[in-house]
């Protein structure tokens, strides 16, 4: 380290701003690590429980899970065990990585002051924080977009080989992790065309570093035209409406941040508001980054069958939009002004979804871990207690997949990674009436027979259960309602 890095360090606003972002890093990013896993992440557990051999099959018959994050997910396992920090892993250690890169792209893009203000706000934006935690690939998939685009600017910048190459490796590791990432070409290719419109680069070096990610990317060919045939299924999303595609932009806890700790200065000759840009092709840069992919998915899930305006996709654009609040934060004067503005984000954004009232949050506000611990207590000593599941997947919406036992498996995840002593039968997500036929001809062939049974319903069960309670109710059930763990619901149906 230099002396002037250290003398930088010893700086009092510089103190106070590694001061939020560790106490934000270490609420965020550490202390869920152990709590019980989310629907997606036993999806996960589901894939890699078995050996090497059974996880490639898994993975052949669950195209929705990225195979190079399972591989990733199964050797973590095989080293650290199947338990929850352990999966969990990969995803802190990626964050971390992740907010080292956005450091050095906002020290080459601005300042150091600046990269370190966009560190709290990327770590500050819910999905990021969700991200860090969570045993799914999209902290991996933000690593690896962020090198991309921080090794895209050097390769314009200088033209080394080395530069291009690293590109190339981590932009299709960005698609292998998650290819709905892939939006981020878009991105890329616009700011090829602006270089190549000011005769910074040619043609010919832009087609070769095409090549070359078109080369990389030729192994995973099978692995989206597998995504092509299913995407009809992502439809669980609503359609949006234009205050969530204008939410997505404005981050309204960091506006809210920035009004708060603006109000006390208003009216006083101190206050001043002077950005910084070193040339307009960088906010060139950042503005498509954080707005293409958030307008695309926006568009395309307004007049398509596949939704994908959900944060966890969008998440793509959090680096760029994290740098553009925090070059924005970065220009008012005095510091206390941007002190105040940071501590109010910090305050907000803990208080929003870190859960104040929690010593140690949650990753999730379903509690898997818990529910499944109920239904264990709920059938113990009680041999040949049925419990009827509630799947949360989308892909539980067709019912005839619950008679092969290989999916049936895998929509039932949370019993794989949360077993439980009992027999279970699955029902679809989603509510419609051949899925409330399939369960009419359940209730009347297995369930009502038996006198006694458990019904599991989850994401507060579509309303299926206040249904499902009437029509046992008239043919002499009683339900008792055991708990909520979240949006799952646990109900005792026994017969009067």
């Amino acid at each position: 380290m230099t002396p002037k890095s250290i003398s930088w360090l010893r700086d009092s606003e510089v103190k106070y701003l590694l001061l939020l972002v560790a106490i934000v890093f270490i609420r965020f990013c550490l202390m869920p690590l152990g709590s019980s896993l989310s629907l997606d992440e036993t999806g996960t557990y589901w894939v890699i429980q078995g050996n090497f051999q059974e996880t490639l099959s898994r993975i052949a018959a669950w195209p929705g899970q990225p195979a190079l994050f399972c591989i990733v997910e199964w050797g973590v396992k095989q080293v650290g065990g199947a338990r929850e920090v352990v999966l969990r892993l990969p995803s802190v250690l990626a964050m971390g990585g992740a907010v080292v890169l956005l450091f050095r792209l906002g020290e080459r893009l601005f300042d150091r002051l600046t990269a370190l203000i966009a560190i709290l706000v990327f770590l500050c934006m819910r999905p990021v924080a969700y991200a860090a935690t969570d045993a799914r690939p999209y902290a991996l998939a933000l690593l690896t977009s962020i090198a991309a685009m921080l090794f895209l600017l050097e390769w314009f910048d200088r033209r080394r080989s080395a530069h291009g190459i690293a590109y190339a490796v981590f932009a299709s590791l960005t698609i292998y992790l998650q290819p709905v990432f892939g939006v981020l070409f878009l991105v890329h290719a616009g700011y090829a065309l602006y270089k190549l419109r000011q005769g910074s680069v040619s043609w010919r070096e832009l087609i070769g570093l095409g090549g070359l990610v078109l080369l990389l990317l030729i192994p995973a060919i099978p692995g989206f035209l597998a995504l092509g045939r299913i995407a009809k299924t992502f439809t669980h999303v609503p359609k949006p409406q234009l205050i969530e595609f204008l939410n997505a932009l404005a981050l309204p806890s960091v506006c809210f941040a920035m009004i708060a700790g603006l109000f006390p200065f208003f009216g006083r000759d101190v206050l001043r508001f002077r950005p910084v840009l070193r040339n307009r092709e960088d906010l060139f840069f950042l503005a498509s980054w954080a707005v293409v992919p958030v307008l695309l998915f926006f568009v395309t899930s307004l007049f398509l069958p596949t939704k994908l305006f959900a944060a966890r996709y969008m998440v793509s654009s959090a680096p760029a939009l994290a740098l553009l609040f925090g070059w924005a934060i970065r220009a008012f004067e005095p510091a206390q002004v941007r002190r105040l503005i940071l501590l109010i984000l910090a305050v907000t954004s803990i208080g929003l979804y870190g859960v104040v009232t929690r010593l140690w949050p949650n990753h999730d506000g379903n509690n898997w871990r818990a529910a499944m611990q109920a239904v264990r207590t709920a059938a113990a000593g009680k041999p040949g207690t049925l419990v009827l599941m509630q799947s949360g997947f989308i892909e539980s919406n067709n019912p005839r997949q619950f008679f092969d036992p290989a999916l049936r498996d895998m929509l039932l995840a949370p019993t794989a990674y949360y077993p439980i002593d009992a027999d279970v039968l699955p029902f679809p997500d989603h509510v419609n009436a051949e899925n409330l036929k399939y369960l009419s001809q359940l209730s009347s062939s297995t369930l009502e027979p038996r006198g006694r049974f458990l019904f599991v319903t989850c994401e507060s069960g579509n309303g299926l259960l206040e249904g499902f309670t009437g029509r046992l109710d008239e043919r002499g059930f009683k339900s008792t309602n055991i708990a909520d763990f979240g949006e799952i619901n646990l109900t005792m149906f026994e017969r009067r």
